[in-house]
């Protein structure tokens, strides 16, 4: 079985999209409501309705590329949330969907790498990157 996803397209940098948040390990399940034109049923509830917000590097606070999820925060929701882009870390994702490609980078299949922030990470982050003062 091949286990590459496909990932849906992301907002403009800066700009906020509501999206309807899916598990990517249902088989059947769209990962976006532009995918919604399917004609398999959902196996799957979605998990959530949430904000998306993009910042590409290296104009974002840390200089790096960035995705926030704004989601609704009762611990079901946010757990979901998190155990899904858990699983992604599974899956093979094709580089040619990543907003950081470069023509060595290109077409090459990848892991991600997610995870939760840890405290201060982010302003580490950016004073590594010249970001603050």
């Amino acid at each position: 079985k091949d286990d590459r996803i496909k990932l849906p397209k992301l907002p403009k940098a800066r700009m906020a999209s509501l999206r309807t948040l899916y598990d990517p390990l249902s088989d059947n399940t769209p990962m976006d409501d532009d995918l919604k034109q399917q004609s398999q049923p959902l196996k799957r509830d979605p998990l959530d309705s949430a904000l998306v917000l993009t910042f590409p590097g290296p104009n974002s606070f840390t200089g790096e590329d960035i995705v926030e999820l704004h989601c609704h925060g009762s611990r079901a929701v946010v757990q979901g949330v998190l155990s899904a882009l858990k699983s992604l870390n599974l899956r093979n994702i094709p580089s040619s969907q990543s907003p950081s490609d470069t023509p060595a980078t290109a077409g090459k299949k990848r892991r991600l790498a997610l995870r939760p922030a840890d405290p201060g990470e982010f302003t580490q982050r950016a004073y590594a990157h010249g970001k603050l003062g």
